[in-house]
């Protein structure tokens, strides 16, 4: 399956460095699938000399303007306002490819998403949080963490440590549609804080148009102050918009760590792509990095 991969990038030198190996790596396993990569800048000044070398990269600027919390508000709003930009720029993909600037793919990934996106229901996938007990090796928090964070969200008041101490009300306007959408969201199969995991995930064209007809990605700057993750509320969206999340075994996401040493993970011919590569067990990132790197050349 052709698809774009969308890949935020923070404001740090190291956000530029980690890019870069990132498009490396999908130019070397996917030069086919991946029709184009959309970098969504969070005003990083160094992106137009890393990116010389990318012919098939966009750059397209998160819109918030440094509203909102980064990993939170301001990427789900970067994220949101990014869907209707693809629909309109890249409408022959099949589906979108979320990417941290810390996952990175290891096989190629258009077989998989051929896979999950051939059952038209599907409107996310990757890593997902569910009501099944996790397995043994996941360090992804089980569901109820995040169900209790929904749940906060939906009440009429609730006070929030994320990006700072703060009171949001539920019942104001904005805050009020938010809490719809999730309640829309339940009655079409969403369980409360189900989510497809963050570090890189999938999301069809059909879903991400129907969040542009019924008129979501046009309020993009109402999800700016959500006080928690973006996958929390991208996966709630895609049940909204009429469709549901799937799993997809070949994502191997942990919030921020490698599952398994490098060595393992190469050898796996069921891994397509990692998250997160900063750390396993003290190693370094370079050190992570250039293992992956070697195993390109």
């Amino acid at each position: 399956m052709h698809y774009a991969a969308l890949i935020p990038c923070g404001p740090s030198p190291l956000d530029a460095e980690r890019l870069a190996d990132l498009l490396d790596a999908l130019a070397f396993h996917d030069p086919e699938d991946c029709v184009v990569a959309v970098v969504l800048n969070d005003a990083n000044p160094l992106l137009p000399e890393r990116l010389a070398g990318y012919p098939k990269c966009r750059v397209v600027d998160n819109p918030r303007c440094g509203e909102g919390w980064g990993v939170g508000g301001g990427l789900a709003a970067g994220e949101v306002w990014a869907a209707e930009w693809l629909t309109r720029e890249v409408p022959e993909v099949g589906c979108v490819v979320k990417i941290d600037t810390d996952a990175l793919p290891l096989r190629p990934l258009g077989n998989a998403l051929e896979r999950v996106f051939a059952d038209a229901s599907v409107g996310i996938a990757g890593s997902r949080i569910g009501p099944d007990p996790l397995p043994a090796y996941k360090v992804t928090p089980p569901l109820g963490y995040f169900a209790h964070k929904v749940r906060k969200l939906r009440a009429p008041i609730g006070l929030w440590r994320m990006p700072r101490w703060h009171l949001r009300w539920a019942i104001s306007r904005s805050h009020r549609w938010i809490a719809s959408l999730y309640d829309q969201a339940e009655a079409r199969g969403y369980i409360e804080g189900e989510l497809i995991e963050g570090g890189a995930y999938a999301m069809s064209m059909a879903c991400l148009r129907a969040l542009v007809e019924a008129g979501i990605t046009a309020r993009w700057r109402d999800f700016l102050d959500m006080p928690v993750s973006e996958d929390l509320v991208m996966t709630m969206l895609a049940y909204a918009a009429g469709f549901r999340a799937a799993e997809i075994p070949s994502f191997c996401i942990e919030p921020d760590t490698l599952r398994y040493a490098p060595s393992v993970l190469l050898a796996d011919p069921g891994v397509t792509i990692v998250h997160s590569i900063k750390r396993y067990r003290g190693a370094a990132e370079s050190d992570l990095r250039q293992a992956f790197r070697e195993a390109r050349q």
